[in-house]
Formats: structure tokens, sequence, C-alpha cells
């Protein structure tokens, strides 16, 4: 048995183990293209695996959206059944509906009459007869405001229009305006206000105007003030700085202020120089300098024409154009010695601003006007051509032969209206036109030719159309 063993033992020893090293390449080489090959299997199986998964969860959730419509069905067709079935539930669902409306009309009702209770009123009532008394204690709220008004009347009582103006903010903007309404008609009669409410008064009307809620309301109610020369003094700045405003309001207020400055002009004109100095926005300042160039011509605001004039700086804007167009005019007819040469030559570039710095340039730049005239003629500026003449006529005194060459080689000698107005402008100067005379007795209009050859020298207005037509059918006359 023992050899037997050993034997085993050996062959177990002996047993070969060398491989060659070819077989174990080979077997490498198919490892690893194995695992490639389950590496690629494995990836298309995911996803595979990942669309089955998509589908079988939207189906499900297909499955769960069917199931709550149905549940829901089925809660509702139960419960219509009980409905139906109890009518005691029916009976107390029918009174909360009832309750329901009778709460959201009482709700309309409280609101519509909230204001009886919104003012309360604690003065002494035994002077007063048993209405009042019944007002102040039940009354509505335009009825309280309107008692007091009357007893502040009446009595000449400045406390009866105080208790109106300490309660003012707590009241609603309807209401008010209902307070103001009353407070302007009051002051219309004659009521003569202590210091207090006159304050309170214009601190009401200032911030009221500044709102959003009533603020043109309030704008009409000074304007019925100031119209009945009320509280001029203490009224009409707050009106004069809505010429700032939105356009609908600062035109209403520039031609009320027309109406108001009949009485009042100087000091109107001494408060719109303070709200020009003051206010920002160039809207305001417009109208400002508009209203005191067209209504206040018999003062001098030279100094203050200028000195804003030259404040100025220039920028291309178009509500810019019509700041220096008024100051401008108000500078027009004055010798103004602080006006800068430079600042107008650049203005002369803006179509709107040409004529009234040529009129500036007249009065203190006079040796400078034929220089400025000549290149105005020649550049191509929509002027009115009726103003540019009237100026050249007032105007110019020498080199008028050169003016009038320089207007008849101007592109606006086209036009049949400024001819004719050149053609009775040299005859004016005494000028001969045998520049240019060759030219005009050939001309296609009969009633040029006319005028050139001195057949037809009637003085008329050629840019007025009725007078030009007249013209134009009696030069027929003179037909060759």
């Amino acid at each position: 048995m023992e050899e037997n063993i050993s034997v085993k033992k050996e062959k177990r020893v002996k047993f070969d183990l060398d491989v060659k090293s070819t077989t174990i390449e080979k077997d490498r080489n198919k490892s690893i293209t194995f695992n490639i090959d389950n590496s690629i299997s494995e990836h298309s199986n995911s996803k595979k695996i990942k669309k089955k998964n998509k589908k079988i969860r939207s189906e499900q959730n297909k499955n769960k959206i069917f199931e709550k419509k149905n549940i829901r069905e089925s809660y509702n067709k139960e419960n219509v059944k009980e409905f139906k079935n109890n009518p005691k539930e029916n009976k107390k669902i029918n009174d909360k509906l009832f309750n329901l409306k009778k709460d959201i009309i009482l709700n309309k009702f409280e609101k519509k009459n909230r204001n009886k209770n919104e003012f309360i009123i604690n003065i002494d009532t035994s002077s007063l007869t048993d209405v009042e008394r019944t007002i102040i204690k039940d009354g509505a709220f335009k009825d309280k405001v309107n008692l007091l008004t009357l007893l502040a009347l009446n009595n000449n009582d400045n406390d009866y229009l105080s208790i109106l103006l300490d309660n003012y903010y707590s009241f609603r903007y309807d209401n008010r305006y209902v307070v103001l309404k009353n407070i302007t008609d009051l002051i219309k009669e004659g009521f003569i206000l202590n210091s207090g409410n006159k304050i309170k008064i214009k601190r009401i009307f200032e911030e009221e105007t500044k709102g959003n809620f009533i603020k043109e309301k309030t704008v009409n109610l000074i304007e019925d003030i100031l119209k009945n020369d009320c509280l001029i003094n203490d009224l009409l700045y707050i009106y004069i700085n809505k010429l700032g405003d939105k356009k609908e309001i600062s035109s209403k207020v520039f031609e009320s202020l027309k109406y108001i400055g009949r009485k009042n002009m100087k000091k109107i004109s001494y408060e719109l120089i303070l709200f020009y100095e003051k206010c920002d926005s160039l809207r305001g300042k417009i109208n400002a300098v508009k209203f005191l160039v067209e209504n206040c011509r018999e003062q001098n605001y030279t100094d203050f024409y200028s000195d804003s004039f030259n404040e100025i700086i220039l920028k291309n804007d178009t509500q810019q154009e019509k700041l220096f167009y008024y100051l401008l005019q108000g500078m027009k007819d004055a010798k103004v010695s602080n006006i800068s040469y430079d600042k107008l030559k650049i203005l002369l570039k803006r179509e709107k601003l040409v004529l009234p710095t040529l009129y500036l340039i007249k009065n203190n730049f006079n040796d400078k006007l034929f220089k400025i005239l000549s290149s105005v003629l020649t550049q191509s500026l929509d002027i009115d051509s009726k103003d540019l003449l009237n100026f050249i006529y007032e105007s110019v005194d020498i080199q008028r032969n050169e003016v009038i060459c320089l207007l008849c080689s101007s592109p606006k000698i086209k036009d049949i209206k400024f001819l004719t107005g050149v053609i009775m402008l040299a005859k004016a100067f005494e000028v001969d036109l045998s520049s240019i005379k060759s030219l005009l007795e050939y001309h296609y209009h009969p009633m040029v030719r006319n005028m050139v050859k001195n057949n037809f020298n009637q003085i008329f207005d050629p840019f007025d159309e009725t007078e030009l037509k007249k013209a134009v059918y009696q030069s027929f006359r003179y037909w060759d």
C-alpha cells in the first residue's frame, strides 16, 4: 500500500505543466476579443433596456391618470346621488348660498354708505336746529361737508373750516375733492381766512397738484379762485408751476394766465422769472419765456433774455430750439451788450432761428450783416420767403445791388411768388435788373414779363393767394 501511494505522488509531481508560448498568446488574443464583444453587446442591451423602461413608465403614468379620472367621476356621481336623496342637506346648502348673497349685498351697501361713519364731527350742537343735528350725527359725507361750509359762511367762523382741514388727509380722494370744491366756493364768496387756515389751504393745494389722483381737478379749482382775484399772492406760484406739466395741463394754464394777467401782469411776470430759474424741464422754461415775449411787451426783460441765452449749452434738440427762438424774439428789437457773436453764428445753421438771429446781428453787429446775409442767401435753407424779403427791405441800407443779385441767384428764384417779390423789392430799392432783365423779358409768366417792362406797376402782396390771382388776372391786359 505504501508503494502505491508513493507512485501516485510521483505521478502528480511529474505531471508536465510546460506549455508553448504560442498557445498562450493565442489564448490572450481570444480573451481580448471576447471581452470587446461582450462590452459592445452589453452597451446595446443597456440602450434597449432604457427604451423599454421609458415605455413602461409612460404606460404607467397613463394608467394612473385614467384611474384618477375614474375615481373622480365615481365620487361625483355618489355625491350627486346623496345630494338628491338628502333634502335636509339641500336646504342647508341653499341657506348657505342665500347667506353668501346676503353678505355680498350688505358689503356693497356698506361700501356705498361707508362715508357716513367716516367723518365724525365733535362740536357743540346746542345752537343748531334738529335737522342740522341729525346731519352731523347720521348724515352722509357730502351733507356733513356742506353743513360745515354753510355754518362757516353764515357765522364767519374759521373753526368750522378748520374741522374740514384738520381731517382732510383721512378722507378718500373723491371725498377730498368734495372738500376742496366747497372751500373754493367759500373763498369765492369772500370768506375771510385766518392765517392758519390759509397756510393749510396752500399746503393742501400744492400737494394735490403734485399728486396723480385729483391733479387736474385741483388745477381747475385754483384757476377758479385766481380768476375771481382771490389768494393771488398765495396760489399763483402753485398755478404757474403747472406750466412744466404735461401738455394738456400746461396749455390750459398758459391760456388762463392771459385772463388772470389783465389785472396782475406784473405779479405774473415776476413769478414766471422765478419759475424759469428754478424749473428743470424745458417745456416749463419754453412756456414761461413764450408768455413773457407774447404778453409782457410793455416791460423790458432783455437782461433776463440775454443772461438765460448765454447760460444755455448748445445741443441738437428740437425743444431747445424752441427755447432759443423765443429768447431771440424777446431780444429782437433791443441792443444787447453781453450777447455772444460766435453763438449767433452757430444758430444760423438752424432754419427756424435764422431770421431772429439776423435781427439781433443787425442791431448789435451791423458791420457784419452783409457778410452773414450773403452766406445765408447762398445756402439752400428753408426760410419763410416773405419774412426774409421784409427783413431785407427794413434792414439793408448799403450794398443793395449786391443783395438783389444774391436774391436772383438763390435757389428760391424758381418760385413765382419769390420772383415777383424780388422784382418789387428791386423797384423799391431803385436797383436796375440789367443783369437778368434779358432773361426775365422772355419769362414764361406774363405778369413777370409785364413787371420787368414796366407795363404793370401795381403794388400787391405776392404771398397772398387772392391778391396774386387778381394781379395775374390784371396782367393779362398787357399781353404781348
